[in-house]
């Protein structure tokens, strides 16, 4: 599924994001927490849900997560 918000698009078949046609790198747990979002975008999601979607079975800190958001947001 490829979800669209002019000039991004996010293909998730081929796992990237893209700007006016151009791949954007980006690191994939950054990439994954973009899809988690826009996937889940009718509701707040918890720390713990994307805790567990990111990082399944691996201890992980508040600043480790609060990275991934901050780099997707950019």
């Amino acid at each position: 599924m490829i979800f669209s918000f002019p000039p991004y698009a996010l293909d998730e078949e081929l796992f990237e994001l893209r700007r006016d046609g151009q791949r954007v790198p980006v690191q994939p747990k950054v990439l994954g927490l973009l899809f988690l979002l826009v996937r889940e975008r009718e509701r707040t999601l918890t720390k713990a849900e994307v805790r567990d979607a990111g990082w399944p079975g691996v201890s992980v800190t508040e600043a480790s997560l609060a990275r991934a958001v901050s780099e997707a947001r950019k």
